[in-house]
């Protein structure tokens, strides 16, 4: 579900600038459903993968030797990381903002306002490609199951 995520960080805030072009006020209804559906869409495939994450995570902990005591200490990291992400998501991509509507009229079309979605789409793609390119072709596993990184590891 990344490259979805992708492609709409990479079209929306153009997107949202051509209907401002076009002269659609904030408040109307081609700006709000694309606004709405943008954040609509990334919260739900982002979501998703957070399950995926999770998911993951208790799947690998059962497996461990201690697993009962390995649970809490698991989800309460994983608990804590997404908490940390959700805190700085907003601080990186305001900064993000502000520097791309500095450099707006100098830099565009280089660096706009879409600088935190750009930033965004870049770092989506460079670590979801990263264990391609760790692991080489075809040795990338399954990552819907921790099974299938315990099998890697045993092979």
């Amino acid at each position: 579900n990344w490259i979805p995520t992708v492609l709409m960080l990479a079209t929306f805030p153009r997107v949202l600038e051509a209907l401002r072009r076009e002269g659609w006020e904030a408040e109307s209804w081609p700006v709000l459903a694309a606004n709405y559906g943008a954040q609509l869409s990334f919260c739900v495939m982002q979501g998703a993968g957070f399950v995926t994450a999770q998911l993951v995570l208790f799947d690998f902990v059962t497996t461990q030797p201690g697993s009962d005591q390995l649970m809490a200490t698991a989800n309460g990291y994983y608990v804590i990381v997404q908490n940390v992400a959700n805190g700085l998501a907003p601080l990186i991509s305001g900064a993000l903002c502000t520097i791309g509507a500095a450099l707006e009229p100098q830099y565009a079309p280089i660096a706009t306002r879409a600088l935190p979605f750009d930033v965004m789409a870049c770092v989506g793609v460079v670590l979801c490609l990263l264990p391609l390119w760790v692991l080489g072709p075809g040795k990338v596993p399954d990552l819907r199951s921790a099974r299938a990184l315990l099998q890697l590891e045993q092979q």
